[in-house]
């Protein structure tokens, strides 16, 4: 028989064990990355208007339609492509489904598209308003220190500092034709240590090879990390190349899909068409076959491109839905290790000023990676 003291010190050691484990969870960041994104870019866009003489009118003009964003507007497609029958997966967001009513109540999709994201009050407020009002985990100072705030994320020229805070060489890796503006070249152009890895003349696995080779060669010590960012059928490739390595998934701390094809290309057979992909994804992505050493999940970033005269809604050949990461594998006892990460769609305008946008995309990358890292 187990004397009380014994089980006393068996009772407060399984406690101390459990409280350990618990505060070693990860624990998603407290903070929304579209929102984050979206200000992050209006923001930016406010500095580029006022060193150019402009008002707060041509501010406005300029985030209005550049910088699509509404609270309650999570998966916009479905929202504006019938919202007589779209519900969400779980419950309603704050004012969601009053929102989709009104939508419901409008006769084509165009119409639908301005009120979500030019004439509602609450979706203006969110990009308009000052970002001070979202509070200590928005801050920028987190990420570049005290003294970096949100004026200095409008003034810009952060990028290089703000990529420096994680330590990771850049990678971005293009796809077999451009489905959006070339992001990838303003990503390059404020990265100068950046490598840029063009999709080969041969086939999918000839890519794969390519860039897996390109890939180990950049981290040749344990301490090396890279973020990772693929456009178009670029993500594909990425995926397969980390599904396949093991070792080099554990130096790879961001993973980001810019207009990236995650469920295969519409009216396309072969390894790259949507039963292919679709089938490969649900058999790869998943928290046992991209799993890593590290105690957190690691980022996974998507925004996609948007064209307002596209049906269904996205881009020709590219719908939002396939560009946006599915949840991924979930297997019993088995951590997870992918940290889907939406930030939303743009607009596939040639006036969007990538420069802005580019220095966003890192400024937010680098800010989810260290939030769940906790710094």
């Amino acid at each position: 028989m187990t004397d009380p003291l014994t089980l006393l010190v068996a009772v407060v050691a399984i406690g101390t064990a459990a409280v350990a484990a618990w505060l070693h969870q990860p624990r998603p960041p407290e903070l929304e990355a579209e929102r984050w994104f979206k200000v992050w870019l209006a923001t930016r866009l406010r500095g580029r208007v006022e060193a150019a003489g402009g008002d707060a009118d041509a501010w406005t003009a300029e985030v209005l339609r550049f910088v699509p964003f509404h609270p309650a507007g999570r998966h916009p497609e479905g929202k504006v492509a019938s919202p007589h029958t779209w519900r969400p997966a779980d419950a309603w967001l704050e004012g969601e489904e009053s929102l989709v009513q009104r939508l419901a109540a409008l006769s084509s999709p165009r119409e639908r598209w301005t009120l979500l994201y030019d004439r509602d009050e609450r979706g203006l407020e969110a990009r308009l308003a000052d970002p001070v009002t979202l509070g200590p985990a928005y801050d920028p100072g987190r990420i570049l220190g005290p003294g970096h705030s949100w004026d200095a994320v409008a003034t810009g020229g952060l990028t290089e500092a703000l990529a420096a805070r994680i330590g990771a060489r850049w990678v971005l890796v293009d796809g077999r034709e451009a489905s959006g503006p070339d992001l990838l070249a303003a990503l390059g152009a404020q990265l100068p240590a950046s490598v840029r890895v063009p999709w080969s003349d041969g086939d999918l696995d000839a890519t794969v090879e390519r860039t897996h080779v390109l890939l180990q060669g950049l981290v040749p010590s344990p301490a090396d990390r890279l973020v990772v960012v693929g456009a178009g059928l670029g993500i594909q490739v990425v995926l397969r190349v980390l599904v396949r390595d093991p070792g080099l998934r554990d130096r790879v701390i961001a993973v980001v899909s810019v207009g990236g094809v995650l469920a295969g290309m519409p009216d396309e057979e072969g390894a790259l068409g949507q039963a292919a992909v679709k089938d490969w994804m649900a058999r790869w992505f998943g928290h046992d076959t991209l799993d890593t050493d590290a105690l957190v999940p690691t980022p996974y970033l998507s925004l996609q491109w948007w064209d307002p005269e596209v049906e269904p809604p996205g881009v020709a050949g590219l719908p939002l839905a396939s560009a946006r990461w599915p949840t991924p594998r979930a297997v019993a006892d088995v951590p997870a290790s992918i940290a889907p990460t939406e930030l939303g769609l743009l607009p596939a305008d040639p006036a969007i000023p990538l420069d802005a946008v580019a220095e966003s995309l890192v400024g937010v990358t680098v800010g989810m990676v260290l939030a769940w890292r906790g710094d």
